[in-house]
């Protein structure tokens, strides 16, 4: 289950890092107020992090301690949307706070199912 897990935290990552870095201009037009630096930049974090994850996916025996670093990404990712939507920063658009809600959720649960997987 751990690895049908990453593997799809993986591909979320990919997905949304390939939207953002190529699409950066209506990214953070339609976010609100995002620069979009900061949303090519997040792209590419979010693709790295995607390559990551299908190494220790791969992997017969993954270490937990690699695991646990999604986690607490998965978390932080959680985290930080939250702030922003709370101080109204970069996200302004009504329809964009609501998927950024949205995927907060499902980047959570990768994080909840990652760390209830994750090799003792």
């Amino acid at each position: 289950m751990l690895k049908t897990v990453l593997n799809l935290n993986a591909a979320s990552c990919i997905f949304f890092g390939v939207i953002f870095v190529m699409f950066d201009r209506v990214v953070s037009a339609f976010i609100g107020t995002v620069p979009e630096i900061v949303i090519m930049t997040l792209g590419a974090i979010l693709i790295v992090n995607g390559l990551l994850l299908i190494l220790v996916a791969r992997q017969e025996n993954p270490k937990r301690s690699h695991v646990m670093t999604f986690v607490i990404g998965d978390f932080a990712w959680v985290g930080l949307t939250i702030i922003l939507l709370i101080l109204g920063i970069w996200i302004t658009n009504p329809y964009a706070m609501i998927l950024a809600l949205i995927i907060a959720v499902f980047v959570g649960s990768f994080g909840v199912l990652q760390c209830k997987y994750a090799p003792e």
